[in-house]
């Protein structure tokens, strides 16, 4: 998580390349990278995520946010795509009451036998959705990783309630 740091391209990439773009024009010019991070569905692995809303990882209180999912791979359904909960933002525009599974070992935000909608696409497409949308990745059938980069923007700094101190590592958009 936050390897921006590290890797000056990946740091170019977030703070200036598309996906910046598209979260200044999605949620201001002055907005900030959130966080970001790689996601890696290992083969014929029995991970998933359950249903789950971004917002819910975040602790405290908040306006929504931007995630932006980048496909570094081609993902099918077999191999962990993203599937998505539709809903209407303006009669749901909340954060359900997520719960912890002991079953799963994973946190969860919604049950149902619906599936929702996979979302397949080529390796460098990009999904972007709001930290309030219900979604989760299945398991992962093929002999192949499947791998994501996942990039997250918020229109103000996110800060903990308590101690004022930002979550994450919040740093501003400058496009050049």
């Amino acid at each position: 998580m936050h390897r921006r740091e590290q890797m000056p391209k990946i740091k170019k990439f977030s703070l200036n390349g598309f996906p910046a773009n598209l979260a200044t024009q999605m949620l201001g010019q002055f907005c900030y990278l959130f966080s970001e991070q790689f996601v890696v569905k290992s083969s014929n692995s029995g991970a998933s995520f359950a249903w789950r809303q971004d917002g819910d990882y975040v602790g405290c209180p908040h306006k929504l946010y931007l995630s932006i999912w980048i496909n570094l791979d081609d993902i099918t359904e077999a191999n962990s795509c993203l599937y998505v909960m539709p809903r209407n933002m303006e009669q749901s525009n909340f954060l359900e009451q997520h719960h912890w599974s002991e079953m799963t070992r994973k946190l969860m935000g919604y049950s149902s036998n619906d599936k929702g909608k996979a979302i397949t696409c080529s390796a460098g497409s990009m999904i972007p959705f709001s930290s309030l949308t219900l979604h989760r990745l299945s398991f992962n059938t093929t002999n192949q990783s499947q791998r994501a980069h996942l990039i997250q923007y918020s229109a103000k700094i996110i800060r903990d309630p308590t101690t004022k101190k930002p979550k994450r590592f919040p740093t501003k958009i400058v496009l050049s």
